[in-house]
């Protein structure tokens, strides 16, 4: 994502950082484009994921807001 480190550890490698949200099939294709710029892609090394703070059901049985499960599975499932 845009806010993430990603820059700036590219920067560092002297490589190339596309910002891309995992569920986003337009930002990932960008990103992709981007890195067969430098040369044909052989390898793809896909690590998204999230763990957010939370359980299904909470101790008084009060479920986990559906927006918040969600995200993590559009994170973690879809856009993996």
């Amino acid at each position: 994502l845009p806010s993430s480190s990603g820059a700036a550890v590219a920067d560092d490698l002297g490589g190339t950082f596309a910002a891309a949200d995992v569920t986003d099939a337009e930002q990932v294709a960008a990103a992709a484009a981007l890195a067969a710029e430098s040369g044909a892609l052989r390898v793809v090394v896909n690590c998204t994921g999230i763990a957010p703070p939370a359980k299904v059901l909470d101790r008084d049985l009060k479920p986990t807001p559906l927006a918040d499960f969600e995200r993590l599975v559009r994170i973690n499932l879809v856009g993996t």
